[in-house]
C-alpha cells in the first residue's frame, strides 16, 4: 500500500508540474494583435472558339477561425457570388456566369 501512495504522489506531482508549465507557457507566450488585409484578383477568359454556357469559377477564402486567428470580417467582391463553407471552416467563393464568349 505504501508503494501505491508513493506512485500516486509521484503521478500527482508530475501532473501538477505539467499543468504549471503549460500555464506558464500560456502566460508568457507572445500575443500578436495585428490585422492584415488580403486582396487578390482574377481575370477569366474564354480562349475557346465557342460560347461557354453556365461557366463557374471557385476560389478559397482564408479559414474563418483557427486556434490562432480569426479571418474574414468583411468580404468585398465586384461580382455576384455565393459563399460556401464546410464544418472545418473552409470557405469557398463561387461565381457563376451564364455565358462566356470568346475573348481577345
Amino acid at each position: 500500500m505504501n508503494h501505491r501512495k508513493r506512485l500516486l504522489a509521484a503521478f500527482a506531482a508530475l501532473v501538477l508540474s505539467g499543468a504549471a508549465w503549460y500555464g506558464w507557457q500560456l502566460v508568457t507566450a507572445p500575443q500578436y494583435d495585428s490585422s492584415k488585409t488580403v486582396s487578390y484578383s482574377f481575370v477569366l477568359r474564354n480562349a475557346s472558339n465557342r460560347v461557354l454556357e453556365h461557366a463557374e469559377f471557385r476560389t478559397y477564402l482564408p479559414v474563418r477561425q483557427t486556434a490562432a486567428q480569426a479571418c474574414c470580417e468583411r468580404v468585398e467582391v465586384s461580382q455576384p457570388y455565393t459563399l460556401e463553407s464546410d464544418d472545418l471552416g473552409n470557405q469557398v467563393l463561387r461565381f457563376g456566369f451564364d455565358r462566356m464568349r470568346l475573348t481577345g
